[in-house]
């Protein structure tokens, strides 16, 4: 009798750095410059609005008035400009090899099985989460959420994008074949059109890469 392989439960925010995630999965990591901009203009009573609430240091006292005040906003905007429609806290999960990986992210950028849909299909394209200043911590969360996305995808070739903010300071990633990459550029809101651009940018692309999986899996039926 042939006995079954146990599969272990573990959730996202159990990992905590990229490295024990490397480790655990079998990837490679580097910091490397790789994001980059597209311009964007948003109106300016959206930015003007946005920069007062940056001014209100009742916006940054913990994890959930930063993510409604500030990043939120920026996310929504964007990504609706680029056709990415985005889910905050839903239950998210996969099974790699024998770890089952569970969670519920802060946001997470997919498409919906049908339009107007609730519930997700793959490809899941791009990730986000927001921790107050706890950057190394965060991308170990994230990075486990951006293996199990690349794992639903079914496609290791086209990249997985990450991203950890406090609302303040901004960092990229990218997870490509066994590669995880992390921007090792600041990015800050000291320069809130550049951060517009950046997220543009990875916007743009993760919609280009949902829309490469798609066609693929359509061409192998």
């Amino acid at each position: 009798m042939v006995e079954k392989t146990k599969i272990i439960k573990k959730s996202f925010t159990s990992f905590k750095n990229i490295t024990e995630v490397c480790e655990t999965f079998g990837y490679e990591f580097e910091k490397m410059e790789f994001i980059g901009t597209k311009k964007i203009e948003l109106p300016k009573a959206f930015k003007d609005d946005l920069l007062e609430e940056f001014k209100e240091e009742k916006n940054f006292l913990n994890e959930y008035s930063i993510c409604e005040a500030i990043i939120r906003p920026i996310l929504a905007k964007i990504a609706r400009k680029n056709n990415l429609p985005f889910w905050s806290h839903v239950k998210f999960e996969a099974q790699v090899k024998n770890m089952k990986l569970t969670g519920e992210p802060d946001y997470i950028f997919a498409i919906p099985k049908i339009k107007n849909g609730t519930n997700m299909k793959t490809p899941i394209v791009c990730l986000g989460e927001a921790k107050k200043d706890k950057f190394i911590e965060t991308w170990g969360q994230v990075g486990a959420e951006m293996v199990a996305a690349q794992e639903l995808n079914k496609n290791k070739t086209v990249p997985i994008l990450g991203l950890v903010t406090n609302g303040r300071n901004w960092e990229f990633g990218k997870l490509e074949n066994k590669l995880f990459t992390i921007d090792g550029l600041p990015h800050s809101a000291g320069n809130l059109q550049e951060i517009f651009e950046n997220l543009n940018w990875m916007f743009c692309e993760a919609r280009k890469n949902a829309d490469k999986i798609a066609e693929t899996a359509k061409k192998d039926k």
